[in-house]
């Protein structure tokens, strides 16, 4: 893949120590995941995952999305 991601060409993600790979599987299983939705439940998906991801970029810049993933679900449902 030539383009860009999240508007960063390869050297760029190399430069912020992106792995680019790891970047494209995680939004292609949020593309999948979102599979059964229609464009409108997919639309308001998308509005309370950045309510999730902006809560998420409050912690250490290192921190492993999967080490807090829980504590972020719970919070969701609340």
């Amino acid at each position: 893949m030539n383009g860009t991601i999240g508007g960063l060409n390869d050297y760029a993600l190399k430069m912020c120590l992106c792995d680019k790979e790891k970047i494209l599987k995680a939004v292609e299983g949020c593309v999948l995941a979102m599979g059964e939705l229609t464009i409108a439940e997919s639309k308001v998906a998308r509005t309370h995952l950045d309510n999730v991801m902006e809560n998420m970029y409050k912690r250490s810049p290192d921190t492993l999305i999967g080490t807090i993933q829980r504590d972020l679900e719970c919070r969701s449902h609340e």
